[in-house]
């Protein structure tokens, strides 16, 4: 529930900010909350492999940096697309 009310809020006062500030937020926000996001990820991927093979860690590593570079370009191809596709995954 507090979620939708943040989001809501964000989105009735964006008309109302300046749009270098908001284009500022918005990558301020996807550095800072997507290294966090990122590192959390690398942590479970390590955690969830420690007892196997190295190649498999590796080939796991992998793949996800390919989701990641697939998903940036995407967000730069189609941004509004992209946002309703990955909003709730």
């Amino acid at each position: 529930m507090l979620r939708g009310l943040s989001y809501t809020g964000i989105i009735l006062i964006l008309p109302f900010i300046e749009e270098k500030f908001v284009n500022f937020l918005g990558g301020f926000s996807v550095f800072t909350i997507g290294i966090l996001h990122g590192a959390n990820d690398l942590r479970i991927i390590s955690k969830r492999f420690k007892n196997h093979i190295g190649n498999l860690y590796i080939k796991y590593l992998v793949l996800y940096a390919l989701v990641v570079l697939i998903g940036g370009a995407f967000f730069f191809i189609a941004p509004s697309l992209s946002l309703l596709i990955f909003h709730d995954l």
